[in-house]
């Protein structure tokens, strides 16, 4: 039980990780480009 627990708290924060991630280069792209995608799109949940 307490296993299961320790792995959804760690894929949440590896989520979370990489949502940081994809918004900091997608505020990279932002710069970079000239018609840039939706952040939904580029960062899909």
């Amino acid at each position: 039980m307490g296993a299961g627990i320790a792995a959804v708290k760690y894929g949440n924060a590896r989520k979370a990780e990489v949502k940081q991630t994809c918004l900091k280069n997608y505020n990279d792209y932002l710069r970079l480009t000239k018609n840039p995608v939706p952040l939904s799109k580029y960062c899909p949940d």
